[in-house]
């Protein structure tokens, strides 16, 4: 994740908070690998800088470093922190058990409007 907010680690390397213009995001982690951290670092090009590509000046990224085989997953969790959030606990639910509560709102939050082409009769 890059981002231009201040990224504060947590002492364990498990989780970290962005703080930028007054209002913080946290972000935790889950996963089932055995060695695994976070860290904040400066957002560099790659090695092998591709023409266009930006320098990211003022950027830092979020980056998540383990290893591990077989199957594995990694859950990020990203909350709002306000004064009256009460957090809850991180979970994993693989996306075949993902399923919407027939009372939640499903309503796109995103509409896309398109109009004809000039070009298409």
């Amino acid at each position: 994740m890059h981002t231009k907010a201040e990224i504060t680690v947590s002492s364990d390397g498990k989780s970290a908070e962005l703080t930028k213009n007054g209002k913080r995001l946290k972000i935790e982690f889950l996963t089932n690998l055995t060695n695994w951290t976070i860290e904040a670092v400066p957002a560099e090009p790659m090695e092998v800088v591709r023409e266009g590509q930006a320098v990211n000046t003022g950027i830092t990224k979020i980056r998540f470093k383990g290893t591990g085989s077989g199957e594995k997953y990694i859950t990020a969790k990203l909350t709002p922190v306000t004064e009256d959030f009460d957090f809850s606990d991180i979970s994993y639910v693989p996306i075949c058990e993902w399923a919407v509560d027939e009372y939640a709102d499903t309503t796109p939050a995103v509409t896309v409007i398109q109009a004809p082409h000039a070009s298409y009769e």
